[in-house]
């Protein structure tokens, strides 16, 4: 049986394949190979579970990422790179980066994913190629006095995009050297470049181009004519409003049988005629809009959220403003109902006491009657404050001051019912005092506003 399982490559039949693998084998070694068999197994295990989680954030960055400008060229060469990932890396890669980075002689999938991870997805922290170089460290550090180079040695680095790099370009320049120009193990020992690798790389160099040939007409294909007599009669006016299976049930009903179910969709599809009948609202892929603050008092977070009272469906309104940088709760007032003419005291109130200057605060608030009110509008325009809203339908677009009422109802001390509402402001005001001076933020590194 090993000997069935011999290397294509082998020239030897499996008869002296067989007669080889007889000999003295003890039981220590087969124990040993056991081990070694086992331990292969799990790190083959543990591969392709990290090639899954690889995956995943590729397809998480394919979203996000603008479509590549240009199509993945054709790959090179046939079948699947050694220590390649068990996806298609290259593709997925190009989704992301619009290039091809395997097209780089002496890179391949495997070393293009460990490139994109050290440099990330973009290049633009870099200003030049000479920045790019420098931090590479591939330049030489040149020491030169009065026009005479002292020394021109490269710096040590631990740079591992570096390293990549010194390793495809030392991997070519072997490759370059003619094949009998000497020992091909010191060669490759020297710059410590893989032999595989060199030989891989030669063999794809020397091999013939490849020849795309058109696939013959199968002899049991279709002929035009009977094609045509399948159209006309699927384009029969009592089939019109019916789909393939229809159309197959009612012809057999009828006692005639012209192909089957699976022979009609290709038939319609080189027509064109396989779609959608009506004409749908197809939503392009977009950016989602998105509200940044470098610094305080930049970008203000409004919600309101309703406090249940004693009597049964009847409430307390809870306006709260928030930084979205600093997490600092800006203004908050309790009222028995929603009204923009209650928001106006509680802005003005806000930005007096953080001495907000005009044309730099931007407030992002939901959809309801309060925020898309004209008083709040000319408010915010007198004010010179920009407005912004969430997306409608959407109900994440404000996140900030959902987790922040989330953190007010599930406080140990939040009651279920309010009794009037010098209870709920009586509340919310030793609240916001802890949820400003001793709360710890997690997305600040566990520090408070203050």
């Amino acid at each position: 049986m090993l000997a069935s399982y011999r290397d294509r490559r082998c020239h030897w039949s499996v008869e002296t394949v067989r007669q080889a693998l007889v000999g003295n084998i003890r039981e220590e070694h087969i124990f040993a190979l056991t081990q070694a068999l086992e331990l292969y197994d799990v790190y083959q295990a543990k591969v392709i579970s990290y090639d899954g989680q690889i995956e995943a954030i590729l397809k998480r960055l394919k979203k996000s990422a603008p479509p590549p400008a240009s199509k993945l060229p054709s790959v090179g060469q046939k079948g699947r790179p050694p220590n390649a990932p068990a996806f298609d890396a290259r593709a997925a890669l190009h989704a992301i980066l619009g290039v091809d980075l395997t097209q780089i002689h002496g890179l391949g999938p495997y070393l293009a994913l460990k490139l994109a991870g050290e440099c990330g997805t973009s290049l633009a922290a870099w200003p030049s190629a000479k920045h790019f170089t420098s931090w590479l460290v591939l330049a030489p550090h040149n020491k030169i006095s009065g026009g005479k180079v002292l020394s021109s040695k490269t710096r040590r680095t631990s740079n591992r995009a570096s390293s990549l790099l010194r390793l495809a370009a030392l991997t070519e320049a072997v490759v370059a050297l003619a094949p009998g120009g000497g020992p091909k193990a010191a060669a490759c020992a020297a710059p410590g470049v893989s032999r595989a690798s060199v030989q891989r790389r030669r063999a794809r160099l020397s091999a013939q181009p490849v020849i795309v040939r058109r696939r013959p007409r199968p002899a049991r294909a279709w002929t035009v004519p009977r094609q045509q007599m399948v159209l006309d009669l699927l384009h029969a006016p009592r089939f019109a409003n019916q789909a393939p299976v229809e159309i197959y049930a009612t012809l057999v009903d009828e006692g005639a049988y012209h192909c089957s179910i699976r022979t009609m969709y290709p038939l319609l599809g080189q027509n064109g005629e396989v779609r959608e009948r009506r004409q749908q609202l197809r939503h392009p892929a977009y950016q989602e809009p998105e509200l940044q603050a470098e610094k305080p008092n930049e970008v203000w977070s409004w919600d309101i959220t309703k406090l249940m009272r004693s009597t049964k469906w009847s409430y307390f309104y809870l306006d709260g403003i928030l930084d979205i940088f600093s997490r600092r709760v800006a203004g908050w007032c309790v009222a028995d109902a929603e009204s923009a003419t209650l928001f106006r005291p509680l802005f003005d109130d806000a930005v007096a006491k953080h001495n907000v200057p005009p044309r730099q605060l931007t407030l992002h608030a939901g959809r309801g009657g309060p925020m898309k009110a004209k008083a709040t509008a000319f408010l915010l325009a007198d004010l010179g404050m920009t407005r912004s809203h969430n997306r409608p339908h959407t109900s994440n677009d404000n996140p900030f001051s959902e987790s922040h009422f989330k953190i007010l109802k599930y406080q140990p001390r939040f009651p279920k019912r309010f009794g009037c509402i010098e209870d709920a402001r009586s509340f919310c005001r030793g609240f916001f005092d802890w949820y400003n001076q001793d709360h710890h933020h997690a997305p600040r590194a566990a520090t408070g506003p203050d």
